[in-house]
């Protein structure tokens, strides 16, 4: 599944109550390497209110399929990041 299309669904699905469907969304929008999928993802490894570990480790991997970096679990430098890269 790597048509742009997909990113819709894919975002709608990261507010999934089901942590399973969250840790396939988040490796699907890995998968998919669209850069607008990035954002929401940095949302995902930072909100507070999910609290499976295995959501964050995939949102890890998806951002760093997409952007070709790694700053592990911090939020804050992939958000630094960001503000960097911004088009």
């Amino acid at each position: 599944m790597r048509h742009p299309a997909a990113l819709a669904p894919l975002l709608a699905a990261l507010k999934d109550p089901d942590e399973t469907v969250r840790a396939y969304t988040v490796t699907a929008l890995g998968n998919l390497k669209e850069p607008a999928a990035a954002g929401p993802l940095m949302a995902a490894l930072s909100d507070p209110g999910d609290e499976d570990a295995h959501v964050r480790a995939f949102a890890v991997e998806a951002l760093k399929a997409i952007t070709s970096e790694d700053f592990q679990n911090n939020p804050q430098k992939w958000t630094a990041w960001r503000s960097r890269n911004k088009e």
